[in-house]
């Protein structure tokens, strides 16, 4: 009986943990457990068929998050310059989000807590200099990414596809004019023990029969207590 008891008690724990989860702030993913934390690492492999002097330095990004999932700063470094973000969310009455503000711009959300727009503005002046709009599917996954100039014109426009684990395995890239510039391809390595992926690996192929070297983002995820 005292097994019995103890197995359902952990069970209960595991369930518990996975069963909290979140979002990343721009690109949507799923992240189970209460994140307080993660510190990321990117770097693009050397292809053969590259010259040795070609090299892709690494890229930081760590990201911090409240108990409650809302991302609150992000420090970015690449090619020797580090970027600060800070991020304030403001709710409604029922605790739902409604905008999040940092330096780069306005994000505002869904009825579902979904990111749709992403107005962004020059740090310096203040300018409105682009906007990114979001769309997503019946699992809260998004689905389209198009991003618009300060005139309104498309520049851009990003298409995914999902596994039955609500993880990003194809990204297709339009150009401004809809035609298929490449796909990018999502490979998980590996995972930890609340089944949050810690190495992944993103592979370019062009329309024009061309690859681009694979790039490694490597995590190390933080949990709250």
């Amino acid at each position: 009986m005292k097994l019995l008891i103890s197995a359902i008690l952990i069970l209960t724990v595991q369930y518990s943990t996975r069963a909290q989860t979140t979002r990343t702030l721009l690109q949507g993913e799923i992240l189970y457990g209460k994140v307080k934390k993660i510190a990321e690492m990117q770097y693009r492999e050397r292809l053969a068929t590259e010259q040795p002097t070609i090299f892709n330095s690494a890229v930081t990004d760590t990201t911090f998050y409240d108990e409650n999932g809302n991302t609150t700063e992000r420090h970015v470094k690449a090619n020797g310059v580090i970027y600060n973000f800070v991020y304030t969310t403001e709710f409604d009455k029922r605790g739902k989000k409604l905008k999040t503000t940092c330096d780069k711009g306005v994000l505002t959300y869904d009825k579902k807590g979904n990111m749709i727009k992403f107005d962004q503005y020059d740090k310096a002046g203040g300018n409105f200099i682009a906007e990114d709009k979001h769309k997503y599917d019946s699992h809260n996954n998004m689905i389209e990414f198009t991003s618009y100039n300060n005139k309104g014109y498309l520049t851009f426009k990003k298409v995914f596809k999902y596994n039955d684990k609500n993880q990003p395995i194809e990204e297709k890239n339009y150009a401004n004019d809809g035609t298929l510039s490449y796909t990018v391809f999502y490979t998980y390595n590996a995972f930890d023990e609340n089944g949050n992926w810690t190495q992944r690996t993103l592979s370019d192929k062009f329309e024009n029969g061309a690859q681009g070297s694979p790039l490694i983002t490597t995590r190390q995820i933080t949990y709250y207590q």
